[in-house]
């Protein structure tokens, strides 16, 4: 079970820097593919003073945009893998993926500076329907979190029976002691920062991620005959 806590922190913790990385890299690529120069650091881009509200609108959708692909991609990619180290990396790219793109959703009515909160200015959403769009991300996240709760099921190295005390460690190694671990490692890496936006990525997540743990532990576990998996 250690085995399991310290390859889901790596998991969680290299999926969550993957996302920042590809997140900025969307930007990046965008401004250099419509003719801006650009700077990429470790958690923004700088570029030019932008020619068209266009041109601001496509490099600021293209962060969000590659997180939900991301998410989406890698949620759809898990069940084609056993159970072992690459299918739990997966599983936390789809749920970093998806959070980051409900996030800013959620960020939007009150970080105007923010990806989401430059694409309703130039769009001229109203602050009701960005209300609007956050609550039903909240709404979305929760209900994906807690579907996420049964991905986790497969990477359980033992027939617990019904054991609660056994689930409960399972839960605490698999998600609860990773995301509090990984998230002190990802913020250290966020240093230094320009934005209070940097951070809301780490300062967030464990209490939508503690979701997946609840969920988890509630389950009543599918399998009839089980088989022990691979180790983590």
């Amino acid at each position: 079970m250690k085995t399991t806590l310290l390859n889901s922190t790596l998991a969680l913790s290299s999926a969550f820097i993957f996302t920042i990385v590809l997140h900025e890299l969307a930007h990046y690529v965008t401004a250099l593919i419509m003719g801006y120069e650009a700077i990429i650091f470790h958690n923004r881009v700088v570029y030019e003073m932008l020619t068209s509200p266009e041109d601001e609108l496509g490099i600021a959708a293209a962060g969000p945009v590659i997180s939900l692909v991301q998410g989406f991609l890698a949620y759809n990619m898990v069940k084609r893998f056993s159970p072992n180290g690459f299918s739990l990396w997966l599983l936390w790219m789809g749920i970093a993926g998806i959070l980051t793109f409900m996030g800013y959703l959620m960020i939007g009515p009150i970080m105007p500076d923010g990806d989401t909160g430059k694409i309703y200015s130039i769009l001229g959403i109203p602050p009701s329907l960005q209300m609007g769009l956050a609550i039903a991300a909240v709404i979305s996240l929760t209900i994906i979190l807690i579907f996420s709760a049964r991905l986790f099921e497969p990477f359980v190295g033992e027939d617990l029976a019904g054991d609660k005390k056994r689930k409960a460690q399972w839960a605490q190694n698999l998600i609860m002691f990773p995301l509090f671990i990984g998230l002190v490692l990802i913020t250290i890496l966020q240093f230094p920062i320009t934005h209070v936006i940097s951070l809301m990525g780490t300062i967030f997540p464990p209490f939508a991620i503690m979701v997946i743990y609840g969920a988890f532990m509630v389950r009543k576990f599918s399998f009839s005959s089980f088989q022990t998996t691979s180790k983590i």
